[in-house]
């Protein structure tokens, strides 16, 4: 049961936080952002290098929306919903 709880509170808490900043990037930019996450081992530091290097024009905010975008998949299945803000499905 405590690893319930623990699971639970890690992922309530961590919805409204991965949103930050996502809503702003096509998915086009996401899923580039989420292969450069990829090539880099899921280092996020040389992801945002790679990112930066292939994508001269683009900005990242953050260098931590690699980790996030990449977590929010494995756990969702989905890219970040532009309208909704949240991690995961929209609600209809």
């Amino acid at each position: 049961m405590e690893s319930i709880k623990r699971k639970f509170s890690y992922t309530s808490s961590f919805l409204p936080w991965i949103s930050e900043g996502m809503a702003t990037y096509s998915n086009q930019e996401k899923a580039d952002m989420h292969f450069m996450y990829g090539l880099a081992n899921g280092n996020d530091l040389e992801a945002e290098r790679l990112y930066t290097q292939r994508f001269p024009r683009r900005h990242v905010t953050d260098q931590k929306l690699f980790e996030r975008l990449h977590r929010c998949l494995c756990e969702t299945g989905d890219m970040i919903q532009g309208v909704a803000g949240v991690c995961g499905r929209r609600k209809l």
